[in-house]
């Protein structure tokens, strides 16, 4: 039986983080897991999270089960979350048991990196509590 892959895929905001994962699941039939919605979820639920680096564990104890499939199974997955930074995960538990991507959108300008925080920020990110709106000048 052949033995599955786990991917990890991180990067800033329109670096093809999606894309990519998409291009995995629906090519290759790789599970995939978006920790956007799965962190925004368990914030919404567990307003106390917020701020904690929670979702390293989290992504450990999901990507034990992974592991275990891939071995079992032959069942891939792909991990996408926007937050995995080399520094995050260089104390990750599975670092050498998974293949972890970072992606830049090299492209960015402070204009669209701007307009992109505008538009995707969540109600508690640092960029829309630090809003215009909220202090009367821009950052």
């Amino acid at each position: 039986m052949k033995k599955g892959k786990i991917v990890i895929i991180s990067g800033n905001k329109r670096a093809g983080k999606t894309t990519l994962t998409m291009k995995l699941h629906q090519k290759l039939g790789f599970n995939f897991y978006n920790f956007d919605s799965i962190t925004d979820s368990l914030e919404e639920v567990y307003t106390n999270l917020e701020g904690d680096p929670y979702y390293i564990k989290f992504l450990e104890e999901m990507v034990s089960y992974a592991l275990e499939f891939a071995e079992n199974y032959g069942i891939s997955s792909v991990f996408e979350y926007i937050d995995f930074t080399p520094e995050l995960m260089k104390n990750f538990k599975y670092i050498n048991q998974v293949e972890i991507y970072y992606l830049a959108n090299l492209d960015a300008t402070i204009d669209n990196i701007r307009d992109d925080l505008k538009k995707y920020s969540k109600p508690y990110d640092w960029p829309a509590y630090c809003s215009e709106e909220r202090f009367g000048k821009k950052y």
